[in-house]
Order: structure tokens, then sequence, then C-alpha cells
């Protein structure tokens, strides 16, 4: 019995319970990673392209991977989105509230969103997926894709190209605006100058946020730029607020404390950053070339094609290796044997 192992992809799902829409953001391993940025460039692309002109209050359920989304700058991201000051601005957007599901795969839709794309590959092409998009003779030779499995799903697949990955992570902490990390809160209940870890916070709201001053009086609300108020849980009954603009400055690097008064001045300075596309209003390309694959990857893919009978079919995605990458995948296979031997006899 034949294995074949199945194409390494990126997916980012965004689900809008408004319009009970599911778009998969997908592309292949050798175009883009996993990391913030691309999860900040694909909500903003979805958000620019999809949120209502009356939309005054987003509500984003994510899950609890730290170098994703659950991180110091998405939350600076968020924050931009809803200051006046920033070119992310989104005018008729007044707050957003963050919710961190539990870390691990939960009932939450972007998460079985992945379990049903594996399911439908199970279904649709008994498990076994050919190539990372539809290639154009894929319905006369029977190959199977990702992107064909996701449509399958009813799913809206935007077929990511690294056009479409920005540096948002070293625009946003460029170092004249928001602070590269926080570990205090200014306040809340656990005192002015408490130990703060992003890690333990379930519930975030920035721009305005309710205050329920007693049972029998009407909620207020609350605004403060450049703060995020958090909670351990989603009842915010232990709050803590957390500044994430600049509370200090250097004269070395010319930065300040960034408040109110000031954050235009801030944001002229970081407008001249080589991280910023002004015209475009959006941080510069991260990627500008596709990612080199190891050689034992490139092997593995063609050898799996021949495998599968789909070899013919398959050469122009996974072909076979030349000869100077066939002199490396020899030294590495050599290395990898020795380092098992040696790892073997250590135990």
């Amino acid at each position: 019995m034949k294995q074949v192992r199945v194409v390494v992809v990126v997916a980012a799902a965004v689900v809008v319970a408004l319009t009970n829409s599911n778009v998969l953001f997908f592309g292949s391993h050798s175009v883009c990673g996993k990391g913030c940025d691309e999860v900040m460039s694909f909500v903003h692309d979805h958000i620019l392209k999809t949120l209502h002109g009356d939309t005054e209050h987003l509500i984003i359920h994510y899950d609890g991977c730290a170098g994703q989304a659950a991180n110091h700058p998405f939350l600076c991201f968020c924050a931009d989105l809803l200051d006046p000051s920033s070119p992310f601005y989104i005018e008729h957007l007044k707050r957003i509230t963050l919710k961190r599901n539990p870390v691990g795969h939960t009932f939450c839709e972007c998460d079985t969103a992945h379990g049903q794309v594996s399911n439908k590959a199970k279904t649709l092409c008994g498990g076994v997926v050919h190539t990372a998009y539809t290639l154009p003779n894929a319905a006369a030779d029977g190959l199977s894709s990702w992107q064909q499995v996701i449509l399958a799903c009813g799913y809206d697949c935007v077929v990511v190209t690294q056009e479409m990955v920005f540096n948002y992570k070293k625009y946003l902490l460029g170092g004249f605006v928001y602070k590269s990390s926080v570990q205090t809160s200014y306040s809340g209940v656990d005192g002015p100058n408490a130990k703060w870890l992003i890690s333990e916070q379930h519930m975030f709201q920035l721009g305005c946020w309710d205050l329920h001053r007693g049972p029998n009086q009407a909620p207020q609300q609350e605004y403060i730029r450049g703060v995020v108020r958090t909670s351990k849980t989603w009842k915010f009954t232990d709050e803590s607020y957390v500044c994430l603009w600049r509370e200090k400055g250097n004269k070395k690097d010319k930065t300040f404390r960034v408040d109110v008064s000031n954050i235009n001045k801030a944001r002229k300075l970081l407008k001249k950053c080589k991280y910023l596309n002004a015209h475009a209003g959006l941080p510069t390309r991260k990627y500008l070339r596709l990612f080199k694959l190891c050689v034992l990857k490139i092997f593995d893919l063609r050898k799996n094609a021949v495998d599968c009978g789909k070899g013919p079919e398959l050469i122009i995605p996974y072909p076979a290796l030349t000869p100077a990458q066939l002199v490396d995948h020899t030294r590495m296979v050599a290395e990898r044997r020795k380092k098992n031997v040696v790892d073997e006899f250590a135990n």
C-alpha cells in the first residue's frame, strides 16, 4: 500500500456571522508563512472589502495562537483601525471587541472550517490531494487540489499571492507610536503598574466600552485612544487598562511619549519609515520572492506524484531534482542518517 503525503499549504479562515459567509485565504507553502503579518493582512483585506458602511461595533473571535492573532501587534492593528490619525482609520467604526477562544480546536466556525475541509477531501478524493491549486488539466486527468476541496465545501476561496502580505508588524512597532511590547497595566483590579500577560487575557475592548455603574443605572461609555481594556474572563470582573502608545521617549532615536496632543507628530515620523506605502495607505510588501524549498521537500513532493500514478501530469508543479539539487539531497540524507544513529546511541 502506497502512502501519499498531503500537500503542505497555508490556510486562514474568516467567518462573518452577519452574512453567514465563510472565506478561506489559501496559499501554498512557497508563497507565505503563518505569522501575525499574514493574519493582519487577510483580516484587513476582508474588513475593507466586506464591512458594512454603517458598522460601528466589530467583534472578532480568534484562537489562542500567540504567533497569529493573540499578540501585541494585532492589538496595535485594531487600535489603528479606530484612530483618526492612522492611515488604516475607518471613520464609521467606533469600537472593536476581541474574544480569544481557548487554545486548541473549538466549536468556533473558524476552527470547524478546517475540519470540514479535511472531511471533504476524504469524501471527494479519498484523502489524496495532489496540488495546492486547481490545474487546467485537473478534470481530465483526475487531479485533485485543495482549492477544489475548499470550493466543494461551499466556501469562498481567496488564493493568496505575495502581493497580499504586508509588513504590518514592522510598521506598527516602528518605534514612534506604539510600544514594542507590554508587560504591565497602568490601572485595573490589580492596581497601577501590575504585571500583565496577554496570554492570560480572554477579552479585549478598544475604542470605547460600556461602564456599568450599578443595577439601577444606565451604562455609560468610556473612550480612551491608544488604550486597550482587557479581562481574563468574558464578564470583565477583573479588568485591566493597558497603554499601547509609547510612554517613554529616547533622544537617540528621536522618540517621545505619545499622547493625544502629539499623536499627529508621531504619525508624520512614522509615515517616513520604509515600511509604509503612503500612496496605498498600507504597509509595504513583506515578501518579494518565493520561498526556496528544501531539496528534501522537493524530492518528496516529486516522489509522491510518481507514487500516486500522476507523475506525468504533475511534472510542472513537482519537477525532478536537478543534478546540483541531487548532490545536496544525497548529502542531507546522509547527514540525517548519521544524526539519527548518534542520537540512537546517545539514548
